[in-house]
């Protein structure tokens, strides 16, 4: 039996246009500070989408508890890594981790040499403090790049949030999407941050930088 024009039309008026104007509000944030140039945009959209996953899964889903709520601490993991990355919480981490952050307040501006409304920047910290820099600065990168290989490196010889552990669960993925990618075989492709193949999405370090 054909699909009619009646039901279409009370599906779109009953359903569909109400659970637009649903998914305006629940994006209502992504929405608004979206930009075409700023990639936090569309990571702030997948934080929205992955959290309300795991809500509604957590409270209507109807898989078993034990398999379930291993998929529910993946993905609200996914959204505490994706809140670090969209805010740039690492700073914060990392000072709460050394005890301390970066001081800046040694830096002076004195006038250069002769020259007239001219000022050389210089830093009047100490070995010891300068050391300390380095070393909370590699941290911040150290932890940043840690949690996006934890984030989009879904291999399954690893330990990661958005592989499988088919060994002993059964499939635990995050989310739909990651089996219909892995299905497709563009798994790979669109998420193996991997210096030594060919990625779509991530960065090759080791002959152009930032590619993605």
């Amino acid at each position: 039996m054909k699909y009619s024009t009646y039901y279409r039309v009370k599906d779109f008026l009953i359903i569909e246009f109400p659970q637009f104007i649903k998914n305006i509000w629940k994006f209502r944030k992504a929405l608004w500070r979206h930009r075409w140039y700023d990639y936090s945009g569309a990571l702030h959209f997948l934080e929205i989408g992955v959290q309300d996953i795991a809500s509604n899964i957590k409270v209507k889903g109807i898989e078993v508890g034990y398999s379930r709520d291993k998929k529910v601490v993946k993905m609200e993991r996914v959204v505490e890594i994706l809140t670090n990355i969209r805010e740039d919480r690492y700073f914060h981490i990392v000072e709460e981790e050394l005890g301390r952050g970066y001081n800046t307040g040694n830096i002076k501006f004195i006038p250069y040499k002769s020259i007239l409304d001219h000022y050389e920047m210089v830093d009047y910290d100490s070995q010891e403090e300068r050391e300390f820099h380095n070393k909370y600065f590699e941290r911040v990168t150290e932890l940043e790049n840690q949690q996006w290989d934890e984030l989009y490196s879904p291999r399954p010889d690893t330990t990661k949030l958005a592989g499988n552990d088919h060994t002993r669960y059964g499939c635990v993925c995050l989310c739909l999407w990651w089996r219909y990618l892995q299905a497709n075989q563009w798994y790979w492709k669109l998420y193996s941050p991997r210096p030594d193949i060919t990625k779509l999405v991530w960065n090759d370090h080791t002959r152009y930088g930032c590619i993605c």
